[in-house]
């Protein structure tokens, strides 16, 4: 799992150069997205699988579970990042704006909307 989580976050910053330097905005902007979505969701069966293996209650567990919390919102936070980049009249009260700049408003939707249900 290591290996794969280093493999995600070289790509990550090889899409991310690479949109610097040519100003390929749209195609390395799907890939930047998905690659973190992939980064997340392993981070997610990683962690989940630590706490279910764990036999007791201790801090670790609670850590984890919060950790497991957060990652699931950074998850949906990439979906409607992705929805919002295919879809740019999504979501009612966001701006078409490359995935950077409308990260933390999305993050808190996804957040707010995770803390209600």
């Amino acid at each position: 799992m290591e290996v794969d989580c280093l493999f995600i976050v070289a790509t990550l910053l090889a899409f991310t150069a690479t949109q610097r330097i040519f100003n390929t905005a749209v195609f390395v902007e799907y890939f930047n997205l998905l690659a973190l979505l992939v980064f997340f969701i392993g981070s997610f069966q990683l962690s989940f699988r630590q706490i279910i293996m764990s036999n007791e209650i201790d801090k670790n567990m609670i850590i984890g579970s919060i950790v497991l919390y957060l990652l699931l919102g950074l998850i949906w936070t990439i979906f409607y990042l992705l929805l919002l980049n295919v879809y740019p009249d999504a979501f009612n009260g966001l701006e078409s704006l490359p995935w950077q700049e409308n990260f933390s408003r999305v993050a808190y939707y996804s957040f707010v909307t995770l803390t209600t249900l």
